[in-house]
This record gives structure tokens, sequence and C-alpha cells, in this order.
């Protein structure tokens, strides 16, 4: 049976290029995947569904129904631009009305 090793603060936790002194260092999951996501320039689909805010099944919704986020599909695995998912977020802005409560 394997055990998992206990982790010391002084350790150094390593994901991709991205590495962090201590897992307290990155205070929540979407946080660390944003740093990793940094020094990448394709995502799976579950830290883009971290980044944009939405659940894995609401992307995999998104690809069969033909809808944005623009994705890459190498072999079986799904990938996302860091850029498309940017250019996402920026195409859902919504500006607000603010001629009316003038």
């Amino acid at each position: 049976m394997l055990r998992a090793a206990k982790l010391s603060p002084a350790s150094q936790q390593t994901i991709g290029n991205f590495s962090c002194e201590s897992p307290q260092e990155a205070t929540s999951d979407r946080e660390l995947s944003m740093k990793v996501a940094e020094n990448m320039k394709a995502v799976n689909e579950k830290v883009a569904a971290e980044i944009v805010g939405l659940s894995v099944h609401t992307l995999q919704n998104h690809r069969y129904l033909g809808l944005p986020p623009k994705y890459l599909r190498l072999g079986r695995n799904i990938r996302y631009r860091i850029t498309d998912l940017e250019e996402y977020l920026n195409a859902c802005t919504v500006k607000p009305r603010t001629e009316q409560y003038a």
C-alpha cells in the first residue's frame, strides 16, 4: 500500500514550470490554476473550466453545440489556448447602461 508523503512547509511543490514554496502560498485551487496557466500556452478542460468559472460539463456542452470558447482537439485530447479563454471572457463582458440611472 502506498502512502502519501507529508510535505513540510519548507518543501517545494512543482507543477509544470510553476512552483510555489508551500501549499499554503496558493490560497485556492483557482489561483493555483491561474498561476499554472500563465506559464502554459494551452490547458486541459478542467483548468479551463476553473479559469472561466464554468463547470467541465458546461464546457463539454458548449463544444457539442458549437459555442465558444474555441478549443483544440489533439487526437482524443481537448485543450484550450489561454488567449482564446481570455477572448471568450472579454466577449462576455456586459457594459451597463449608466445613462438610464444618471
